[in-house]
Order: C-alpha cells, then structure tokens, then sequence
C-alpha cells in the first residue's frame, strides 16, 4: 500500500481502512469462523467475549531461558539479552537456572519455582531450553515448547515458537 500512496502523490496512511476496534470487528462472525490475535492477552479475552467464532491467540510477551547455571547459560543470556527490543515478544524476559536436564525446582536470584510457576508468571512466547546439542528435540515445560537453544543463543528450531497454552494458539507460525 505504501508504494501506491507514493506512485498516487498521496500521504501513506491514506489508503489503510479505518481500523475498527478488535471486539467490534468480530461480532457477524459464526461459529464456523476462525480468529487468529496476536497482541495482548486482554485483546484476545475482549474478541473471545464479543464473537461466537473460534478465537486463537498468541499473546505472549517474551522468551524464558532455562538451563544448568554456569558460565553457558551466562553467556547464552548474554547473547539474547543484547538487541533490545522492548514489548517484543522476542525480547529476553527471564533466566532460570535449573537442575540437570531442567530438573526442578527452577532458580531465579532467590526465588526457587516448578517450571510451571516459572512459564506461567513470564507468559512467554517460547521457553529456550540450553541444550548440549541443537538437534536435540524440544520438549514441553507446562504446555509452553521448550526449544533448544546453544551458548551463543542460536536455536536448534522454530517450530513450536508463539505456542500460546493461556489463548490455545498451537505455536506452529509456519502453517
């Protein structure tokens, strides 16, 4: 649209619809329809409330980090701590140490929590789990993928990233 705007002499926003509010968006819909929100967590409450079609979300607001404690998950925190990116759910939200093989009770400064706790009070948008290997398969920590991921904070996979347990959203962006 903006390539238009620009061929047409005319301001960029001019050719966007007026948006109108999400819940409001979606009231005609029928339980045959599909919603897919991305966004906040309330965003995707409001339309579930307003429409009787079948709502998705993927709502979180950050990725969680958990591995064996030391001078790896340091550095891996590092690596995905350093582009900023507030509000992102990309953005680093929190790092746990945990026991071998993730084992709980997870570990955060002084507050100790089951990995459930952990994902539940971060409501992430993917759990990287620091893995020996990058072919090592993800697991699932509370519904949440856990996606393993190296030292240098690369991820062995996408698939799985965005799955949202709170808004039913199955995490799979490549369908």
């Amino acid at each position: 649209m903006s390539r238009t705007a620009r061929l047409l002499r005319l301001p960029e926003d001019s050719l966007r619809p007026a948006a109108a509010p999400a819940a409001e968006a979606v009231t005609a819909l029928t339980a045959d329809d599909l919603v897919v929100v991305t966004g906040h967590p309330a965003t995707a409450e409001k339309v579930r409330a307003a429409t009787r079609a079948s709502v998705l979300g993927a709502t979180g607001g950050c990725v969680v980090l958990a591995g064996p404690g030391g001078e790896r998950l340091d550095a891996a925190a590092a690596a995905l701590g350093a582009p900023e990116h507030p509000g992102s759910c990309t953005r680093l939200g929190g790092v746990w140490r945990t026991g071998a093989a993730g084992a709980p009770p997870w570990r955060r400064d002084d507050t100790a929590a089951t990995p459930a706790e952990a994902v539940a009070a971060a409501h992430p948008s993917a759990v990287l789990r620091l893995a020996d290997s990058l072919d090592e398969p993800p697991a699932d920590v509370a519904g949440y993928t856990a996606l393993p991921c190296d030292a240098a904070g690369a991820l062995g996979t996408l698939v799985g990233f965005g799955r949202d347990p709170w808004q039913g959203w199955p995490g799979d962006f490549l369908v």
